[in-house]
């Protein structure tokens, strides 16, 4: 998703700067945590990038330097904890050897995905913003793939029945149907949500034919 450059190749008001001194650097993510404090007390709507420098007690030009645009350390905020989640994806994926492996990654990993997203207060509130932000919606669609891709390369790896094509195919519509059921059950927070989610789960397991 990143170019070999600090900018995300997206339009201006969408991109961040990640600085390279530490100096620098603790400013930067000085700079995220008094938002995400903001965010999580008040809400998106209500961040603001010169109220974002008055309660960080630095310069308004220091928070543009890195975030030209609210929407741009919105996104930043997304980004990094995509960042974990996909990194935990890949550390679970990259050994398994079998379909019975694939099996209690994939359970695991969902579950992981679960637990986390839920205690992480913030994610909930970019969740709930997704549909009317189209930078969230941007950032998702090509976070998005890279599940996709996951369980396509590493059943290609392991063995299916299925040929490339359906895999793919079938791979595509396992991803959008728990990513659609995950984002439900960080925003209800109730029971239900919960059951569903993880009832999909065993449906698509089912439906990789790993059997």
């Amino acid at each position: 998703m990143r170019s070999k450059n600090d900018v995300l190749t997206r339009p201006n008001k969408l991109a961040y700067k990640i600085p390279k001194q530490k100096r620098s650097q603790k400013r930067f993510h000085l700079i995220l945590k008094i938002a995400e404090r903001i965010a999580l007390k008040d809400g998106f709507k209500s961040l603001g990038l010169n109220q974002l420098a008055k309660e960080a007690a630095i310069p308004v030009g220091s928070v543009y330097q890195y975030f030209p645009t609210k929407e741009a350390l919105i996104c930043c905020m997304f980004e990094m904890r995509l960042k974990k989640f996909n990194k935990m994806a890949v550390d679970f994926f990259t050994p398994v050897q079998t379909k019975s492996d694939f099996k209690q990654v994939f359970r695991k990993m969902m579950a992981e995905i679960y637990h986390k997203g839920t205690d992480d207060k913030l994610m909930t509130e970019i969740w709930a913003n997704m549909q009317i932000d189209p930078a969230l919606r941007q950032i998702h669609r090509e976070d998005f793939v890279l599940y996709q891709n996951l369980y396509y390369e590493t059943l290609l790896r392991i063995g299916t029945t299925l040929d490339k094509e359906k895999l793919y195919l079938r791979c595509a519509c396992i991803n959008e149907m728990t990513d659609a059921l995950i984002r439900q059950a960080f925003i209800a927070g109730d029971q239900k949500s919960r059951d569903v989610y993880f009832e999909s789960v065993e449906i698509s397991l089912e439906a990789f034919k790993l059997s």
